[in-house]
């Protein structure tokens, strides 16, 4: 049974009904034998045609037509036997005329038929020859009209099995019934012969007179419902009540024609009241008045385009777009509209949308008025008339086009140079507090919204809530992620441009922040490379001093002290110092060094000369810190009397072995403290070389490995 009531098989089911009513609709109406004259009008005139086009006579209104066979004689005015004829008086009256039409029917069908036309029945007389019709001979505007009823109506059905328990989706199914029963009623009226039964014309007059209704007042329920529930859900179901009540009077000739046509127009205007009524209420709610915009464009949007296909004929010398069929693209763009509305189909988008088809619509309205002014005030011709209809709409319509656009739209985009300077001033600042304020103030500055408060969800990019109520915003400037609700305090909802704008914002931001990452961790490693170079350079020379009795030499390596902290404050310029440069000074410095601390040196010269190398700076930095932190060690822990340093060049790097003869790592030693040996791991690392620690013969050897090319 769940399968049956499934909302796919419903809707299936019932266009499958559909499909069913409309082909018996097209066989009623072929069944229908052609007589072969058909009577239109034509100004003040009724024409009578014969089924090859050919006019034989133009006849008035009141002139008596009389059409005779076998079966009899019958006789009426030229006007009643119009396609569109419709009978007034009291109910007898109308009841009396489709007994008429019966009897028409059945003259029409006798053997030997003809039709006298004019006043002077002698003067034409044509025989008539009935003769069934074909798919063919069926106007275009009954296609139409059945395209119409099945398209609406199963729209109407659709929303209702989506969304059965909401009233506007109830109401909205009624009003697109009242469609389905015109549209199909009145293809029934359109496929119509002389030979139509009067008992079945009577029957497709009343409903179409009910449709109508039904459908009028349906959509008056609706906007007393849609968005906000205006009355009890019960006095909803009074209208479309009273416009089936109504379209029943119509039918039985109870109240005049005119009666009709008002109950028409009454709806019509009591929708743009409770419209209003509705607009009043969703002052507050951007949501709701995207609904009313959206519904009211629509609707406008399919009123003038009706209207415009009834005006622009006369107004533009084209052939008349006339007939019943003419409604389908007005009533699909409204009952299309009010569809999505309902639905609250991408609502944010829907409300940008309502903008825009309402300035085109009132562009299309402009020129039609335009040219209207043109041709009756000034007597020009339709061509002329349109041409200078057409400049002035160019050049006064679409500069007020943009400043409307602009008034409604708000604020115009930010630009990339704007977005991208808030970004990086958000993320650069330093305290996390005041980030974060600065984050919550340029959302603020954008969207405007009555609400910002933290979200629990995360989401990794921005993403709308609540049919565009809500944004949600990507944690970010060390804030979490964050809900806004309501932009432009309350006046308007997300949507599309607002989530692209802020998706532009969190990538700059991101990038921000990375940049910002990046520039902290330079900092951060500049400072542990100064107090390397301070530990490893400066501490290495005060230390030295500190074993000097000599106050010249004190002296002297306070100068060097101070000459390496200019260097390290300067952040070195560069220079670059050759190898064979590099390891002289290096051997001087050491044997200078371990003599103040009376420690005997072996650091015999190479058999061959160090290569005049230009060594790149970091090289040169890692090799002399590193070997100046080595002898260091053995000044503060070693308790050495003897130090032996080898040095070999390889084709690609450079190996020393620092040797002493102290107490090396036995229990009672323990290994030396500090960060001396960290920061020789360090240097030579990021430079891709090597260090080892070893038990020497007696002491501690230590082994460097220096590469001669600086890594990439």
């Amino acid at each position: 049974m769940l399968g049956v009531r499934s909302p796919g098989r419903l809707i299936i089911a019932f266009a499958y009904a559909l499909v069913a009513v409309a082909v018996a609709i097209v066989i009623t109406g072929v069944n229908m034998p052609a007589v072969g004259v058909s009577f239109t009008p034509s100004g003040g005139a009724i024409v009578a045609r014969l089924s090859d086009g050919e006019t034989v006579a133009r006849l008035k209104p009141n002139d008596v037509v009389t059409i005779q066979s076998a079966a009899g004689r019958f006789s009426a005015t030229a006007a009643e036997l119009l396609a569109d004829y419709e009978p007034t008086g009291s109910p007898q009256a109308i009841a009396s005329w489709y007994q008429e039409r019966d009897r028409l029917a059945r003259v029409g069908r006798g053997m030997g038929a003809s039709v006298d036309l004019g006043p002077d029945a002698v003067t034409r007389v044509r025989m008539l020859h009935p003769r069934p019709r074909s798919l063919l001979s069926l106007s275009g505007d009954v296609w139409l009209l059945l395209g119409q009823g099945f398209v609406i109506g199963l729209l109407g059905v659709g929303v209702l099995v989506l969304r059965p328990a909401d009233w506007g989706a109830r109401l909205f199914a009624v009003s697109c019934l009242g469609v389905l029963l015109a549209a199909f009623s009145g293809a029934l009226f359109d496929a119509r012969e002389l030979t139509a039964p009067g008992m079945l014309l009577r029957v497709a007059q009343g409903i179409n007179f009910i449709g109508s209704n039904l459908c009028a007042t349906g959509i008056l329920a609706l906007f007393a419902c849609q968005p906000r529930l205006l009355v009890p859900p019960w006095a909803l179901l009074a209208a479309p009540a009273l416009g089936v009540a109504a379209g029943v009077v119509s039918a039985l000739g109870l109240a005049p024609l005119s009666w009709f046509y008002l109950g028409l127009l009454v709806p019509t205007l009591a929708a743009c009241v409770v419209l209003a009524l509705q607009w009043m209420r969703a002052r507050r709610d951007p949501a709701a008045r995207a609904i009313l915009r959206w519904n009211a464009v629509t609707v406008f949007l399919g009123s003038s385009l009706l209207a415009a296909a009834m005006a622009a004929p006369p107004l533009l010398g084209t052939p008349s777009l006339g007939g019943d069929g003419m409604s389908f693209l007005p009533l699909f763009v409204v009952y299309g509209g009010v569809a999505l509305g309902i639905a609250r189909y991408r609502l944010f988008d829907l409300d940008r949308w309502s903008h825009r088809v309402l300035i085109g619509t009132a562009g299309a309205l402009a020129l039609l008025a335009a040219d209207a002014l043109l041709i009756w005030g000034l007597g020009l011709e339709g061509p002329a008339a349109l041409s200078l209809s057409i400049l002035l709409v160019a050049n006064l319509y679409f500069p007020a086009r943009a400043w409307l656009w602009r008034l409604i739209a708000g604020a115009p985009a930010v630009t990339e140079t704007a977005l991208l300077q808030s970004a990086t001033e958000v993320a650069f600042t330093p305290d996390p507090h005041q980030r974060r304020e600065a984050w919550r103030a340029l959302l603020v500055r954008l969207f405007d919204p009555l609400d910002l408060s933290p979200s629990a969800d995360g989401p990794a990019t921005p993403e709308m809530i609540d049919d565009g109520v809500g944004l949600i915003m990507p944690a970010t400037a060390d804030e979490r992620a964050l809900v806004l609700r309501y932009r432009a305090k309350g006046r308007k909802l997300f949507d599309a441009a607002q989530v692209a704008l802020a998706s532009q914002l969190i990538g700059l931001m991101r990038t921000a922040e990375a940049t910002r990452s990046e520039y902290s961790r330079g900092v951060e490693e500049e400072r542990q490379r100064i107090a390397r170079d301070l530990h490893d350079d400066v501490n290495a020379r005060l230390l030295t001093s500190l074993h000097r009795t000599d106050v010249a030499l004190v002296r002297a390596d306070v100068r060097k002290a101070m000459s390496d902290i200019r260097t390290v404050i300067s952040s070195l310029t560069g220079h670059q110092m050759t190898l064979d440069q590099v390891m002289a000074d290096l051997r001087f410095e050491t044997a200078e060094r371990l003599r103040t601390a009376d420690i005997a040196l072996s650091w015999p010269l190479p058999e061959r000369p160090f290569d005049a190398l230009l060594l790149d700076h970091r090289i040169c930095k890692a090799l002399t810190s590193s070997h100046r932190e080595v002898i260091s060690n053995v000044l503060q822990h070693a308790r050495a009397a003897a130090v032996w340093v080898s040095v070999e060049q390889q084709p690609a790097s450079l190996k020393i072995s620092v040797r002493d003869d102290g107490c090396g790592l036995p229990a009672g030693c323990g290994p030396p403290r500090g960060n001396g040996l960290r920061n020789i791991a360090e240097r030579l690392g990021r430079i891709g070389g090597t260090y080892a620690m070893s038990p020497g013969a007696g002491g501690l050897r230590v082994d460097l490995t220096i590469p001669l090319i600086a890594p990439t």
